[in-house]
């Protein structure tokens, strides 16, 4: 079994600023697997031909676990680059190297990957195949992407309109993320939870998870206007629509602020906040 190196414990991925940072100040530069995470920190903020010319660098020079972390993360330039086309043999040929390596936590991470990426027929087999051997692998950093996994395959069950298997996923991936102390990932897996709910009908189960984060986010201080928004979408489907306004409005106003939420998602909460219900 190929050993995870240390430096994995670095990574804040809500700051990839500080964490390229963190990555560029630690010895062995010349080691190929640490260069593809500084690869990863670019590519993150954005910057993709900067990745890419870190692993142009790296990557000959790349064999076993190394180079299976250079593919995916080429991989993932090219996705979040907007060629998810190109980054699929690149996931495929890291999970082959990675097997071949030992190196189970970058293989689950390339299913993982593929589960995303890969066609709609394959994208389940995929996620399966990485829970699979994420459960029965050694490596905690590979078990710990079982959160992801089942996050995955609850969405893929969710557009298919398999509400109970969504929420079946949705669940082991909470109860992973707090096996591993993972807690803002906690959260949004316990929204997932609540979104599934939704989709059941059973919107006074929805409620109870829903307030309950929102009274954690405001006992911080904060507010997540993506579950005022879920509160809001529950109070209306269950009939409560003068109640649902001011929390339509309140999620209206905080995504509009938000650059990928669509136009079209903060007018139907407007109007929802507005109109007559």
């Amino acid at each position: 079994m190929a050993a995870t190196p240390d430096y994995y414990d670095l990574w804040d991925y809500a700051d990839p600023a500080a964490t390229e940072t963190r990555f560029r100040a630690l010895p062995d530069q010349d080691d190929p697997e640490l260069q593809s995470q500084v690869a990863r920190t670019l590519g993150l903020q954005g910057r993709f031909d900067e990745g890419r010319a870190v692993l142009d660098e790296v990557q000959p020079l790349a064999e076993g676990r190394a180079l299976a972390a250079c593919l995916i993360e080429r991989g993932r330039l090219l996705r979040s680059g907007g060629d998810p086309a190109a980054s699929t043999p690149l996931f495929d040929e890291a999970f082959k190297v990675a097997v071949a390596a030992g190196a189970d936590d970058i293989a689950v991470d390339a299913a993982h990957m593929l589960a995303i990426v890969g066609d709609a027929s394959e994208q389940v087999q995929w996620a399966l195949r990485g829970v699979r051997m994420a459960e029965g692998s050694p490596n905690v950093r590979a078990r710990m992407l079982l959160g992801a996994l089942h996050n995955n395959l609850g969405w893929t069950y969710h557009d298919r309109g398999e509400y109970e298997s969504a929420l079946a996923q949705f669940a082991r991936g909470q109860a992973v993320r707090e096996q591993f102390g993972q807690g803002p990932q906690a959260r949004i897996a316990r929204w997932t939870v609540a979104r599934a709910l939704r989709s059941l009908n059973r919107n006074e189960e929805a409620l109870n998870i829903l307030r309950a984060l929102e009274a954690e986010h405001a006992s911080e201080g904060a507010e997540d206007p993506f579950v005022i928004e879920e509160i809001a979408e529950n109070l209306h489907a269950s009939g409560q629509t003068e109640y649902a306004r001011p929390y339509f409005a309140r999620a209206a106003e905080a995504l509009a602020k938000i650059e990928w939420v669509e136009p079209e998602r903060v007018a139907r909460l407007r109007d929802l906040a507005n109109g007559p219900g």
